[in-house]
C-alpha cells in the first residue's frame, strides 16, 4: 500500500510576490524582477552624449616642501687640549755667566783650561770699556749660584770634539748643581790621563802630533812648584786633546727632558764651547 503522502494533491497560487518575501533571515535582499518590481523603477532623464569642452588652466606642478625633522643639539664648549708631555718640559737655561754668547761676543767667564777655576776671572756685561776689566777670580755669590734654571739635581756636560765625545756627569754637592759643581767636574775630567784605546784613536786620525806639541807646551808652564820634568813624568792628558782650542766660550742646552712628573727634571747636557786662544 503507497504512502498517504502520494495521495495529497497539490495547490499552486499564482501571487505576486511582496518585497517582503524575498528576505531571507539568512541572506541578503534579493530584487525581485516581477511586473510588480518594474513597476517602482525611476526612469532617468535624457543624456546628450555630447557635452561641452570646458578649457581649465593648466598651472605648473608646485614644489612639495616636506619639514625635516632636525634635532636640537645645545651648543657646549669643547674642552681644552691636554697639553702633551713634551709640553710641560719646563725649558731649561744656563746661568747667564755661563751661557755661550753671541756671535762676534766674548764669553763672561774667561778661563784657560790649563788652569785651575780658582784662577778664571769674571768679565763685566757692558761696553767695550767695561768688558776690559777683569776680577781676580771668581766671586764666591757666582760659585755658588745655579748652574741652571729651573736648578737641577744632576747633569751632562760634554765636550764636542772633532775626533772625540767625551761626557762628563756632574752631580750636585747641595741642593741643585752650582756654577763651581761644574767648573771643578770640567777641570777635574779633563785632567784624567788618556787610555791607551784613546791615543791610538789620535795616531789614526793623524792629530798625535799636534797633541804631543799641546802636551810639551803645558808641562813647559806648569803652575806650582811642579817642574817640567814631573808634568812629563804625569803622561799625556785629555786637556791636552783640545790643542789650542783650550779657552772656555760658555755652555749651552744640548738636551733636556722632563721626567714623568711635572717639573722632575733630568737628562740635561751642557755642550762646552771652545775657543782658540
Amino acid at each position: 500500500m503507497a504512502p498517504a503522502a502520494n495521495n495529497a494533491r497539490r495547490v499552486h497560487f499564482d501571487l505576486p510576490l511582496s518585497p517582503a518575501s524575498t528576505i531571507s533571515s539568512s541572506g541578503p535582499r534579493t530584487p525581485s524582477t516581477g511586473p510588480s518590481y518594474a513597476r517602482h523603477i525611476i526612469p532617468l532623464p535624457a543624456v546628450s552624449p555630447d557635452f561641452p569642452s570646458i578649457n581649465l588652466p593648466v598651472y605648473p606642478p608646485s614644489p612639495i616642501f616636506v619639514p625635516i625633522y632636525q634635532p636640537f643639539y645645545p651648543l657646549v664648549p669643547a674642552p681644552a687640549p691636554v697639553p702633551s708631555q713634551a709640553s710641560l718640559r719646563p725649558q731649561v737655561q744656563v746661568n747667564l755667566k755661563l751661557a755661550a754668547p753671541g756671535p762676534g761676543e766674548r764669553a763672561l767667564v774667561d778661563w784657560d783650561l790649563w788652569m785651575r777655576p780658582s784662577k778664571a776671572s769674571e768679565r763685566r756685561a757692558g761696553g767695550a770699556q767695561a768688558a776690559a776689566q777683569r776680577y781676580a777670580g771668581l766671586s764666591s755669590a757666582l760659585l755658588a749660584e745655579p748652574a741652571t734654571t729651573p736648578g737641577v739635581a744632576q747633569l751632562t756636560l760634554s765636550v764636542a770634539h772633532p775626533n772625540f765625545q767625551w761626557t762628563i756627569p756632574v752631580n750636585a754637592r747641595g741642593e741643585h748643581v752650582t756654577v763651581d759643581d761644574v767648573l771643578i767636574a770640567l777641570y777635574d775630567a779633563l785632567q784624567l790621563p788618556v787610555r791607551t784605546a784613546e791615543w791610538r784613536e789620535a795616531e789614526r786620525a793623524r792629530i798625535d802630533k799636534a797633541i804631543a806639541k799641546s802636551f810639551r807646551d803645558r808641562c813647559r808652564q806648569v803652575p806650582g812648584n811642579m817642574t817640567p820634568q814631573a808634568a812629563e813624568q804625569l803622561g799625556v792628558k785629555r786637556i791636552d786633546y783640545l790643542t789650542t782650542s783650550r779657552l772656555f766660550a760658555g755652555l749651552e742646552v744640548a738636551n733636556s727632558e722632563c721626567g714623568a712628573k711635572y717639573g722632575e727634571v733630568d737628562g740635561v747636557e751642557l755642550r762646552l764651547q771652545l775657543r782658540d786662544v
